[in-house]
């Protein structure tokens, strides 16, 4: 066996270890989650166990149906628990993939490469908003979070959100040529299951996606506006299943809910104005991609990079101007969205340096900048890194989700 090969057999079998062992430590963690063990790990988890599946709307969504099946055929939540942290696992996984499909500039043939890849993509799970005890008011409540332990939908609804977006811009990227159908087809699966998990995902992907065919079709790409206009149609109709799903669900629980005054959806962005420190925020939850962005802004205008700013404002717009009334009032369904931006926008940043650290020609004219560069986003993306490892520890113990 050659060198290269040995080397990348046993980064596998390490990645796959500190997989398993993660995958373990999450279990507990929901299982501790799902029981309020203590009554110190508070979560959604209890929420769709008390709920059930009563075969209303509820058949609607996922997390009703996987808690309520389990809870009622198996008679325990170790089943539950099991699908969680395996969703965790295949995160990680999925992760890899589109950090691959991100960058240019990788080969699997490089030892390096083979083992930069597998560590960012556990990274990305852990690449949150930085924490400075004292400045923020609360850890989860008023930063930019982009991945949250308490919540199985979003979870999910990153996993195969992550995969929606691998697809679509495997069929995306090369569309003037042909569109190859068995992209289409995952696509529209992801999307839909993405929806089914819970729908602020494709909430924003759906509207990015008009405005990115918007600017895609007045681009002159050597293509007919005809041929071009007939491709874009084709690969959005990839999406249109999943938007008759969230229609549905629209109709089901909110405008059942207005027509016995149970709550709706309004206009208010008066959560907005009493964000504790708002701009510090954004700044402290942001700071590697933002850095990351700004010393490569030619990438803005690649077709998938102003796909992910699309998804990415329109999550904010989501969360600043949409709110909900009566029981659901407190439950921040519209934050979602804005959290699977962030999300979207750290793993692209961390494909994105990557591939400034292999291109010599990156800031090739000043060194002391490229040095400068590259040791200001290592130490900003560790500060990230232990903010959110100290925040997962603290979960694990213990201190639940609102420190």
């Amino acid at each position: 066996m050659h060198d290269k090969e040995k080397a990348k057999r046993i980064i596998n079998i390490c990645y796959l270890i500190v997989i398993i062992i993660f995958t373990i430590i999450c279990f507990e963690l929901f299982r501790r989650m799902l029981i309020n063990y203590n009554g110190h790990y508070k979560s959604d988890f209890p929420y769709y166990v008390k709920r059930g599946i009563n075969w209303d709307y509820n058949c609607l969504r996922m997390p009703y149906v996987i808690f309520g099946v389990s809870y009622k055929v198996l008679g325990s939540g170790t089943f539950v628990n099991v699908v969680t942290a395996l969703v965790i696992a295949a995160t990680i996984i999925i992760n890899k993939h589109y950090i691959e499909s991100f960058t240019g500039k990788i080969s699997n043939e490089n030892t390096v490469d083979f083992f930069a890849v597998r560590s960012l993509s556990i990274l990305a799970i852990f690449c949150g908003p930085m924490y400075i005890r004292g400045f923020h008011e609360t850890f989860y409540k008023n930063s930019f979070p982009t991945y949250t332990w308490q919540s199985p939908t979003q979870q999910a609804m990153t996993l195969f959100s992550v995969a929606v977006l691998l697809f679509f811009f495997k069929m995306f990227e090369k569309y003037e040529e042909g569109i190859k159908i068995k992209y289409w087809i995952l696509t529209m699966i992801m999307c839909l299951l993405s929806a089914y998990a819970k729908p602020s995902f494709m909430m924003c992907a759906i509207m990015s996606l008009i405005v990115v065919f918007v600017i895609e079709l007045f681009r002159d790409r050597g293509i007919s506006f005809k041929n071009k206009l007939g491709k874009l149609v084709i690969m959005g109709l990839s999406m249109v299943p999943s938007g008759i799903y969230i229609l549905m669900i629209n109709f089901f629980v909110y405008d059942s809910a207005e027509k016995k005054g149970d709550g709706s959806i309004v206009v208010d962005i008066t959560h907005v104005l009493e964000y504790h420190r708002l701009g510090a925020a954004i700044i402290t939850g942001m700071a590697f991609p933002i850095i990351v962005y700004l010393f490569n802004i030619r990438k803005w205008k690649e077709k998938k990079n102003t796909m992910l700013f699309s998804i990415l404002i329109m999550g904010v717009l989501q969360w600043a101007l949409l709110t909900e009334t009566g029981r659901r009032a407190n439950h921040g369904n519209f934050t979602w969205g804005r959290i699977i931006g962030c999300y979207f926008l750290f793993i692209s940043a961390l494909a994105i340096a990557y591939d400034n650290y292999k291109d010599k020609e990156f800031l090739s004219r000043n060194k002391l900048i490229r040095i400068a560069y590259f040791s200001v986003i290592v130490c900003v993306l560790a500060l990230h890194v232990c903010s959110n490892l100290y925040y997962f520890y603290s979960m694990c113990t213990g201190h639940g989700y609102y420190i």
